[in-house]
C-alpha cells in the first residue's frame, strides 16, 4: 500500500512539473508575441528563432506528461489532461499569429 501511493506520488509530480513548465513557457512565448512587434528587423528572425524553441519545449513536455498521464488514477487524469489540451492549443494559436505577421512584414 505504502508503495502504491508513492507511485501515485511520484507520476502526480511527473505530471505536474512538465505542466508548470509548459504553462512558464507558454508565458514566455506570449511575451515573445507582444514584443516582436516592437523590436528591429534584423531581430525579427531571433525572436521567432526563440519562439520556435519554446513551442518545441512545450511539445517535449507534454509528452512527459501524455506518458505519465496513465500512471494517476483515472479519476485525476481529467484536469491535467484538460491543462495540457489548453496549453497545446494557445501555443499553436501563437505560433499561426506569428505566420500571419511574417507574411505581411
Amino acid at each position: 500500500e505504502a508503495r502504491d501511493a508513492a507511485k501515485v506520488h511520484a507520476a502526480r509530480r511527473a505530471t505536474e512539473a512538465p505542466l508548470a513548465a509548459a504553462a512558464r513557457m507558454r508565458a514566455a512565448l506570449a511575451l515573445a508575441e507582444t514584443l516582436r512587434p516592437q523590436v528591429k528587423k534584423s531581430v525579427v528572425s531571433d525572436v521567432d528563432a526563440g519562439k520556435d524553441q519554446l513551442r518545441g519545449a512545450i511539445h517535449a513536455a507534454h509528452r512527459n506528461v501524455d506518458i505519465n498521464l496513465p500512471a494517476l488514477p483515472e479519476d485525476e487524469r481529467a484536469a491535467p489532461a484538460a491543462e495540457r489540451a489548453a496549453l497545446a492549443s494557445e501555443a499553436e494559436t501563437l505560433a499561426r499569429r506569428e505566420g500571419a505577421q511574417s507574411r505581411s512584414r
